[in-house]
């Protein structure tokens, strides 16, 4: 172990409010890992933590004791330093700027941005959002960077004393704005005791440049409109706290449309573990482990069954074009979609439909309802085809059932749309005029 204390504290996990998908899909991952909960009632949850005022529109509350907290992210780094330097890893406090083959084609030069290089026999990209806006990878990789926004809430010791005993929370309100997560009070290294609290993805602008990166990161504050949900939530469920002393937090989230990390190998020698979709940090054990593993075994990967290699395949911007020279229908595919199935239609048609959904399911960074994806789709064949196309979505379809099939040119795209509310897959219905 690394010895370093106080990295992981057992303080439990709250999740409470309208009993909607979210708590339905906490209950149903937690029964699928064996991971115990207490279901409580409103009742039961304002007799439980006394330190909480219970909204009127709480339906349910779940509450997981052990295994669940905080992590220190600060002693995280310490120990995974402290632990890579035992065991003879070199470590080089610098910004990298660029990675590029070497003129002799067997190495890689990792240029740093006080222009020092390193000479390297493999390279492992591991630089989370910048992995998509800086030159070090051999090709662009599919991700979406959305602006991260939070507030810190500095206690006094008395009203620290207040909130102990207070778990990690998560938060269900109302209203998609009123969703957020919370952190007990924690004492940093300045001595202060800080509570955060983070928002959903409703106050996450797209960020698509470094130049966008740099400027979220160096603006400052937050939206005015995020601040005041938040403050009032704070109000809501926290009553006896002054929140006299409020900071802002600004963070970059890296968003695949696998909804899975990025563990893979773009070219030889030439690794990629990104896109951590925001919780990546506490598994970043775990993540590093696999890396380390296809960077390192003869196999590429892990040995270990419970982590297929296909679940981290890194999608790339070229990935998400298909051309329909020589190609049958079912090859006509990209990693994010392919054809159920068609009728009376070029292979031409068919391969700008599939081109169509992959770049708009590839680049979509927020949830949207499933009506935005067929006016998104429509909208881009369009353009290609000269005529609107009418676009479903739709739960389940066969067309031997479906008695305009045979006489109606019609393509059925299957999507794994991570954005979709109600399930992971869609079926969009593409009829041309």
């Amino acid at each position: 172990t690394s010895g370093v204390e106080g990295l992981f504290i057992e303080s439990g996990l709250l999740v409470f409010g309208i009993d909607e998908k979210f708590m339905q899909r906490t209950r149903a991952t937690a029964q699928k890992l064996g991971t115990p909960l207490e279901e409580l009632s409103s009742e039961e949850l304002a007799k439980k933590f006394a330190w909480l005022s219970v909204p009127a529109s709480t339906k349910a509350g779940l509450w997981q004791q052990q295994q669940a907290g905080t992590i220190s992210p600060r002693k995280l780094i310490e120990a995974q330093l402290r632990l890579a330097k035992h065991h003879g890893a070199t470590y080089v406090d610098e910004v990298v700027s660029a990675v590029e083959k070497a003129s002799d084609g067997d190495h890689f030069v990792v240029t740093l941005e006080n222009s020092d290089t390193v000479l390297a026999d493999n390279v492992l990209v591991a630089t989370g959002v910048h992995s998509s806006v800086l030159p070090v990878l051999p090709e662009k990789i599919v991700v979406n960077l959305t602006g991260s926004q939070a507030l810190f809430i500095e206690l006094t010791a008395e009203e620290a004393k207040l909130m102990e005993g207070m778990p990690t929370i998560m938060y269900e309100g109302p209203s998609a704005e009123e969703c957020f997560y919370m952190l007990p009070p924690i004492q940093y290294p300045d001595g202060s005791w800080l509570m955060k609290i983070g928002p959903s993805t409703k106050f996450s602008p797209n960020l698509k440049t470094l130049q966008d990166v740099n400027a979220w990161f160096e603006r400052g504050h937050v939206d005015p409109e995020f601040r005041d949900v938040a403050v009032e939530t704070l109000k809501l469920l926290f009553p006896q706290l002054s929140l006299d002393n409020i900071r802002p937090l600004l963070c970059v989230t890296d968003n695949t449309p696998t909804l899975n990390c990025y563990i893979d190998m773009l070219a030889p020698g030439w690794g990629l573990a990104s896109g951590g979709n925001g919780w990546a940090a506490k598994s970043s054990d775990e993540i590093g482990r696999l890396a380390a593993d296809m960077m390192a075994l003869p196999t590429k990967w892990t040995t270990d069954p419970d982590f297929p290699q296909k679940w981290f395949k890194a999608i790339t911007e070229s990935s998400l074009s298909v051309s329909e020279s020589g190609a049958e229908v079912a090859d006509l595919k990209t990693p994010l979609v392919k054809v159920e199935s068609c009728a009376q239609l070029s292979n031409e048609q068919v391969a700008q439909a599939v081109t169509a959904l992959s770049g708009i399911v590839g680049h979509t960074a927020k949830p949207i309802p499933p009506h935005e994806w067929c006016s998104k789709l429509s909208a881009e064949l369009e353009k290609q085809w000269g005529a609107t196309p009418s676009v479903l979505c739709l739960e389940e379809f066969d067309p031997k059932s479906t008695a305009w099939a045979a006489t109606h040119p019609y393509v059925m795209l299957l999507t794994t749309a991570r954005f979709c509310d109600d399930g992971p897959e869609r079926l969009f219905l593409v009829l041309p005029r």
